[in-house]
């Protein structure tokens, strides 16, 4: 999982201003400290087994709709069409 979330800050398809929903230990009234699941935005203090969905979707799918495998490899694609010129 951890190369798969590096594999999407690398692309910046996860950055300050992506919504995840992880859980997280949050300390209450009295001073114990439970897991509550929460949304908030993307940094990286979070770590990557405690977040359950990536703007609404489960991390594999959200990856899968960039063309990236869950293990954090990409597609490669051939390219296609006229090379550019190389100017020396």
């Amino acid at each position: 999982m951890e190369k798969l979330f590096a594999t999407l800050i690398e692309r910046n398809l996860i950055n300050t201003n992506t919504v995840v929903t992880a859980t997280l230990p949050t300390r209450i009234f009295g001073g114990a400290v439970v897991d509550k699941r929460r949304e908030l935005h993307w940094n990286s203090k979070i770590p990557c087994d405690s977040i359950h969905e990536i703007e609404g979707m489960d991390p594999v799918r959200y990856a899968r709709s960039y063309d990236i495998k869950p293990d954090g490899s990409a597609k490669t694609y051939k390219r296609r069409g006229r090379k550019p010129k190389v100017i020396a």
